[in-house]
């Protein structure tokens, strides 16, 4: 007898709620939970821990898990302070994220020394089966080491760039270094340039620091321009590989770019 495909959605419930609770982290909840989205009841506008109906085209907030497992939630600029007095009219008295349809836009992670200072390193991971790496920028240099079990120590990539950040796009590494200049890195570690430097146009009081983000299947530079700890304005390029350059956005398209305070972007 063949094989018969069951859709989720016509599983039994016990079997269903058997499986969410072999799930041991948050994400795989999410997922699991995603399958399901039109299954899973709206909240009770009517209830006192509910949000009011002006906020009933979602809100986009910014958690961090405590060593107990509870969620808390952090000022969406800064990761200094905590969130603490927010509108009852909008917010729950209870943050219980099982209670809500929540999507996971990203996650985030940050390295600290031993001395609780936060570190400034900038990581991208390769889990490609063909390349399987870690790639981090440290004091402007490049670094490589392999994922396995008898690495230990990475590679410093030899050149002469000052770099500023890297991510992982479609299996490579992507690198770009303070005056706008991008490669891309092979598993050989040989760079490939795909961008040229971007025209400078600000005072020698700003500091410009650059991120690269992955948004819509393309690559982004976010170029943030401070004054002092003051950002005074941003600016967004967008990859043109044809013609190994930068091309500044007018807009964003209606994507969300999260700039954070500790030199992390994503969308």
């Amino acid at each position: 007898m063949a094989d018969r495909v069951v859709p989720w959605n016509n599983l039994p419930t016990d079997l269903l709620e058997a499986v969410g609770k072999r799930l041991k982290t948050k994400t795989d909840v999410s997922r699991f939970r995603a399958i399901f989205y039109h299954l899973v009841p709206p909240p009770n506008i009517n209830s006192d821990d509910s949000a009011s109906t002006s906020s009933t085209r979602g809100w986009v907030v910014r958690l961090r898990e405590g060593e107990s497992g509870e969620p808390s939630m952090l000022h969406p600029l800064s990761s200094s302070f905590h969130l603490k007095r927010l509108p009852k009219s909008v917010f729950p008295k209870r943050l219980n994220l099982l209670e809500f349809r929540v999507f996971e836009l990203a996650k985030t992670y940050t390295m600290y020394h031993s001395d609780h200072s936060v570190s400034s390193y900038r990581v991208a991971i390769s889990l490609s089966p063909d390349w399987p790496a870690i790639m981090v920028v440290a004091a402007g240099k490049l670094y490589h080491c392999k994922l396995g079990p008898d690495i230990e120590m990475c590679t410093m990539v030899d050149t002469s760039e000052v770099f500023e950040d890297v991510i992982c796009f479609e299996g490579k590494f992507y690198a770009v270094c303070h005056n706008g200049t991008a490669v891309v890195v092979d598993p050989s570690l040989e760079m490939t340039l795909i961008a040229s430097p971007i025209s400078p146009d600000h005072g020698s009081s700003v500091h410009c620091v650059k991120n690269l983000v992955e948004s819509l299947g393309e690559i982004l530079l976010v170029e943030r321009h401070r004054r002092y700890l003051f950002p005074v304005k941003f600016r967004v390029y967008k990859l043109n590989a044809v013609e190994r350059k930068w091309v500044e956005m007018e807009g964003l398209d209606g994507r969300i770019l999260r700039v954070g305070a500790n030199n992390y972007c994503f969308f």
